[in-house]
């Protein structure tokens, strides 16, 4: 047998399929960032067995802990061990690809860039046509200093200066990973901007309530604006505890949020499984969980092919998934198709600010047809 097929069928055999999934537990700075992903993925795993498999094989899933600087090395150990990862939680996922591409290892990744960039052109172009928050008009836009955070930064400023919202990014920031960060200085610079909102990528128990601190004083704060991973119930109610501005924070999501009950079917199928193991249905692991149904859609679908090659091929085929009903469908890169539920706090629950109607998306119809060159999944 020729090396390419010895490694196409490297974590196959007549009985078990392996799968990796990651995260960053042990990072320095990263405060269990994506640690809700490879706990979902085990979940899901576990709820297919239990259907009878996967092409007639029992799915077995390996955790990898990249620690944040050491996800190539972590990828260069999955290509020996797994046919594929699933739900990965890597801040610096980025930082694999050349060694993913290497082996021919493929990735059905939890945070897909189609779900998550391009959100703030959302979130600013509803705040600008109902003239609530007329200062967000003045964007400052903060991620960790790794190359997929800047290239986020990048993408949202060009997203923002394409789109027919008249809204600016006066100010594009990031913050260490391999050391705590100064969030005052960080907030001071968003101060200085005359900012109204600021976009900011992390893990919520670290980045997000530490911004929010940094603003605890303010008598009129900026509105904080995040993404999924800070759907987080436990990590909102210690924020609140903590005194923190939590009505000035929103968070856009791809899915339907738990609260939407009767209206969301499956995120709360989703969440019920997730509750039968003890993990907390955050929304890196709703993201983890549709990442390990599009694994095995994929994996269906390739049949008798079932291997590396065709599970690339079908990891790159996002067009028309909606992880059951999870998420609205992915559109090919573009930000017309990027439509959010956006939800604030009230107390200590999460509740929808657009739309209100539960069950239901928005979609900005000042988007309509606007593309960014280069943004795929």
């Amino acid at each position: 047998m020729s090396r390419t097929a010895i490694r196409a069928q490297v974590g196959i055999d007549s009985a078990t399929i392996t799968i990796g999934a990651g995260n960053d537990r042990g990072g320095l700075y990263s405060f269990g960032s994506g640690r809700a992903m490879p706990d979902a993925v085990e979940v899901m795993a576990g709820h297919c067995n239990a259907l009878g498999g996967l092409l007639g094989r029992e799915v077995h899933v390996l955790e990898y802990d990249a620690a944040v600087v050491e996800v190539q090395a972590r990828t260069e150990v999955q290509c020996t061990e797994v046919v594929a990862v699933v739900g990965q939680g890597y801040l610096q996922a980025d930082d694999a690809q050349a060694a993913r591409e290497a082996c021919g290892l493929p990735s059905f990744d939890g945070w897909i860039n189609d779900l998550t960039i391009g959100d703030p052109v959302v979130l600013v172009g509803f705040l600008h046509a109902s003239r609530s928050e007329a200062a967000a008009a003045r964007v400052v836009l903060i991620g960790p200093d790794t190359a997929s955070g800047i290239r986020a930064n990048e993408i949202r400023s060009a997203a923002i200066r394409e789109s027919t919202v008249p809204v600016a990014v006066v100010a594009s920031l990031t913050y260490p990973l391999d050391e705590t960060p100064d969030w005052d200085a960080l907030a001071e610079a968003v101060r200085d901007a005359e900012a109204g909102l600021v976009r900011i990528d992390g893990a919520c128990a670290s980045a997000i309530v530490s911004m929010l601190a940094a603003f605890a004083a303010d008598e009129s704060p900026p509105l904080i604006m995040s993404g999924p991973s800070t759907y987080d119930h436990a990590c909102i109610a210690d924020a609140v505890a903590a005194g923190l501005p939590v009505e000035r924070l929103l968070v856009e999501l791809p899915f339907h949020p738990i609260e939407d009950k009767g209206a969301a079917p499956v995120t709360a199928r989703y969440v019920e499984l997730l509750a039968e193991v003890a993990v907390e249905p955050t929304g890196d692991a709703l993201l983890a969980a549709s990442a390990f149904w599009r694994f095995a859609s994929a994996a269906d679908a390739c049949g008798q092919r079932f291997g590396r090659a065709c599970l690339a091929e079908r990891a790159a085929e996002l067009d028309g998934w909606t992880g059951g009903g999870l998420h609205r469908t992915i559109g090919s890169g573009r930000f017309s198709d990027t439509c959010a539920v956006i939800v604030g706090v009230d107390g200590v629950e999460f509740e929808r600010r657009t739309p209100v109607a539960p069950g239901v998306y928005d979609c900005d119809p000042a988007l309509s047809g606007m593309t960014v060159g280069g943004v795929d999944g």
